[in-house]
Parts: C-alpha cells; structure tokens; sequence
C-alpha cells in the first residue's frame, strides 16, 4: 500500500479531531520518537458492555477474517433485510469503518428495497456528543450512502445508561467534508499548521507539537487559544507570543466578530506570562476562611506518612468544629470509563490534628452501588459546616449520574452545595504562564511533587484494569497512591491561591 492510499478509519478521524498533528506524525514521525500510546478504547469513548448499551435482544452478526469477507457479508445482510447487524463492517474506497450497530428503518427505500440503515455506535458520554463522536457518525453514513444508496439523515450514539442521541448528519456535513479532506491531505504528506490544544495532550505525539510550535514562539502556545481566533490573528499578522504581546488591543477588536475584547485582554496577560515566564492574578482570589492551614509536607514525609498507613477503607470519626470555622475536604474521583463505572472517592481532610488522607473503593466494578452506600453513610459522619473543594467539573457530573443511579440523602444535597471548583477560580483569576492548565501542570508550577508510578488518569485505568484481570494489588495501591496525590494537589492549589492571592503578581 502506498503512502497516500492510507485507510481513514473512524478512530482515525478521531485522533485528527483531538490533534490534527497526530495522524501526520503516526504516518511520518518515525516510530521511535512515539510516547506511550493511549488505548483506542479510551480515546474514542468507547465502553466494554456494548451488548448491554443496545439492549441485547437479536441481531444478525457477519463473520469472516478479512475485511473484504466482512464487508462482503455485511452488504448480503443488508440487501436481506436484516432488523438488526451487530459488528458490521462498512467498506468503500480508502473509506473503512464499524458501527457497533446497523438498523433497519422501513419506508424510506435504498438500493436494497423499501427501507434503509442507519448507523449506532456505543459511546461514553453524559449528556452531549463531541465533535469526534460526530465525525465518526459522519463516516457511517458516508459509507452508507455509497453501499445503499441513501445518506441516513442521522447516525446515532447510545451510553452505557442506554441514553440515546442523534446527530444530523446533513447539518454536520460541512464540518465532515472539511475535515476528511484536511485528513487526506495531511496522509498524503502535508503537514498540518502550527496547533496545540487540550486534545494534544492524549497523543502520544504531544511533545512533537510542543517543540514545533515553541521553535517558532506560535501564537499556538496561548492557553485555550480557539482554532478561529488564531486564524484571525494570523490575518493581522499576529504569528508569535511576542507579536501579540506588542499588539494594540483597540486595533484588533472586531465588535461581533471573532476578536472579541475580553478575549483579547486575557490572551494579552497571557502573553505576558508566558514570555516573563510568571503568573499574574487578574483580581483577588476569595476563599472560605480555612479551618487550618497546614504546610504542605516534603515529598520525603509524605511518602513515610503513606508507607506507614493502612490502605484499607478508612472512615472518619466525626470532624472537631474549631471556632465556627467549615472542615476543609478535599475531593477526586477515579472511574473507569470504558466499564462504565466509578470505582474510588478520595478525600483530603483538614482538622486540628493536620491533613489525613481517606478512601472508599469498589473492588470490582460490580461493587460501585455499595461504594455509593459507603460515601452516603460517610457524608452523615461530616459535621453541619464545611467546604468541597475539587478540580473541574468531573466530581459534580459523575455524583449527579450516580445519585440517579443509585439514589441521594440531604447529606448528598448539603455535600454538592459545599463544593467549589477551583478549575472555575483559576480561569477567571489567575494566568499562568504554562500551556495548559491540568491540575496536575499547575501543581508542577507551585512546586507540588506527585509519585511517578502512576503519571496520567488513562494510566490509572490501565492499572485498575490490571488489578481486575489478574488480582495484583501492588496495582490497586498505586491507583490509590495516585488519588491521594491528586487531592493533595488539589490541597496545594487551594493553599497557594490563599497565599499568593495577597503576594501575588497584579497585571
């Protein structure tokens, strides 16, 4: 096969959707200078209990070894009629892809006769879909409206909750053609311009798209910078951090255009941030007043402290109150998203006795309804006041899916309206001067140390998939090692707003 008769596959199209950099360097990077991979599976959102997502029942299932003897048995199950395909395979051109589910809807004709297919993929999702997701219901019905004749004007996705959601396929058609035709340029040898965003950071190529656009001082490196407004810029000849750090505010503003000043006035601190390598506070942080402040311990302590504790569940006896002043929580959630399940609530808890750590976990995924029972009796041991805090909106998504799941307590209540979500703090006070802003970068920026076995939440998955499919619970403790890392990051953070936010840098 040659270089430019590349198979576009939906994880494909995937990957170009979280980094446009990735498919050209998985084609022309050279395989030694690949980081470690980050599974599919976790990538395209796909989860384990398919079967049970799309409601078991019949289906009609191809077999073969080939992709050619697939395809082929699929096309035969479609012009029979078939309710229901379970794992067909799509096949046109340098065009290849495998909707978890092909359906039949009757009384609009294809090719094969009084109805057509449409196409069903089991994702990991809440409540909406992202672009990627779109790009892969795209692919299925590009290939379906070759092999019958007739685009579906929908493809769909269902989670593990066996919520379903559509996306129109006509609507998103514009952003399909677009991107398919960058994809296919960039396999036949074009590389991609300067680009880093968040979804750079899941590629195994990330430090290749970091060096290309620190080489060139790229307008790329601002923090949150969207795709548009980087166009835009370049239009003006705005290219690097320095030209925007020069740049007049008044002159690039395009009232109801993409230029828009609050935009610009941050990108400028940001600028500033990045070449004066230091962070600035762009108003004062407020916190609730804390019920103690305690130094954070060297890495050294730290590490004795954890050698020396039990990592059993542990629950706490009821917090002291000390003068009318909230217990500081500190809060973080480990799931396992391919499984559909959460599986460890970690806390960080501050009293007159200092910092300790606790945990509630599920062994086995089939246990995440009693861990949930666990945490509700655990919220009724905490005293009358107190704060939350956490880092993004994961905690609050994932205890609003469980409690519909399993059920709440005005415990729970009273929980949710204590936390506070120091990711929204960040971005509305402080600029760092850093690419992105995980927890676990700006932890690295004030100084905080975290353990090195377990180094990113995909890798905690892989590690807690370990300890199900062979029981080795040196995997399961550093899961846990991991979790207390980052709610002691989060602790970190928290003391370092209240300390810098009087000291700090204004702009």
């Amino acid at each position: 096969m040659t270089k430019s008769s590349v198979i576009i596959t939906p994880t494909l199209l995937y990957k170009f959707h979280a980094c446009p950099n990735w498919p050209y360097f998985e084609r022309f990077g050279g395989q030694a200078k690949r980081r470690t991979k980050l599974a599919d599976m976790l990538l395209c959102g796909d989860i384990f209990a398919e079967d049970e997502a799309l409601g078991g029942g019949m289906w009609a299932k191809p077999k073969g070894k080939t992709v050619a003897e697939r395809a082929k048995r699929t096309l035969a199950l479609m012009k029979k009629g078939e309710a229901r395909i379970r794992g067909g395979m799509l096949k046109y051109g340098d065009l290849i892809s495998e909707p978890d589910l092909l359906e039949r809807t009757d009384g609009m004709p294809s090719e094969f006769g009084g109805w057509h297919y449409v196409a069903v993929d089991v994702k990991n999702f809440v409540d909406r879909l992202n672009d990627g997701h779109r790009l892969q219901a795209a692919l299925h019905g590009e290939l379906l409206s070759h092999i019958q004749g007739r685009r579906p004007r929908h493809g769909f996705a269902v989670n593990g909750q066996g919520v379903r959601l559509g996306t129109d396929l006509d609507e998103f058609a514009p952003q399909f053609e677009d991107a398919l035709a960058r994809l296919r340029a960039i396999l036949a040898g074009e590389r991609p311009g300067p680009h880093l965003n968040s979804g750079c950071r899941v590629s195994p190529w990330l430090h290749e798209c970091v060096a290309a656009v620190e080489t060139k001082d790229d307008i790329a490196l601002l923090y949150n910078l969207r795709y548009k407004t980087a166009a835009a810029l370049r239009e003006r000849g705005i290219t690097t951090v320095h030209d925007f750090a020069l740049a007049d505010i008044e002159s690039l503003v395009e009232p109801g255009g993409e230029l828009k000043r609050k935009t610009l006035e941050r990108m400028k601190i940001q600028a500033r941030a990045l070449i004066e390598r230091r962070h600035f506070f762009r108003r004062p942080t407020e916190l609730p007043p804390s019920l103690v402040s305690v130094p954070r311990p060297s890495s050294a302590k730290a590490t004795e402290g954890r050698q020396a504790r039990d990592r059993t569940e542990i629950f706490p006896e009821r917090a002291k109150r000390v003068k009318g002043l909230p217990l500081e929580i500190h809060f973080d959630i480990e799931s396992d998203p391919p499984r559909q399940a959460d599986y460890l609530f970690g806390f960080l808890l501050r009293d007159t006795d200092g910092d300790r750590y606790e945990h509630i976990v599920a062994t086995k995924p089939e246990d995440e309804g009693k861990m949930w029972q666990l945490f509700l009796h655990w919220l009724g041991g905490l005293p009358d006041r107190y704060v939350v805090y956490h880092y993004g909106d994961y905690e609050m998504t994932r205890l609003t899916a469980l409690e519909a799941r399993y059920g709440g307590s005005p415990a729970l209540a009273r929980f949710q309206e204590a936390m506070i979500d120091l990711n929204e703090i960040i971005k509305e006070d402080v600029v760092f001067p850093l690419y992105f802003y995980g927890l676990k970068d700006i932890g690295g920026y004030i100084g905080f140390e975290r353990g090195k076995q377990v180094a990113t939440g995909s890798q905690s998955v892989e590690f807690y998939e370990a300890w199900l499919a062979k029981g080795d619970k040196k995997k399961l403790d550093a899961v846990i090692r991991y979790n207390e890392d980052d709610v002691r990051a989060t602790a970190a953070l928290k003391d370092w707003l209240t300390r810098e936010a009087s000291v700090g840098s204004q702009q």
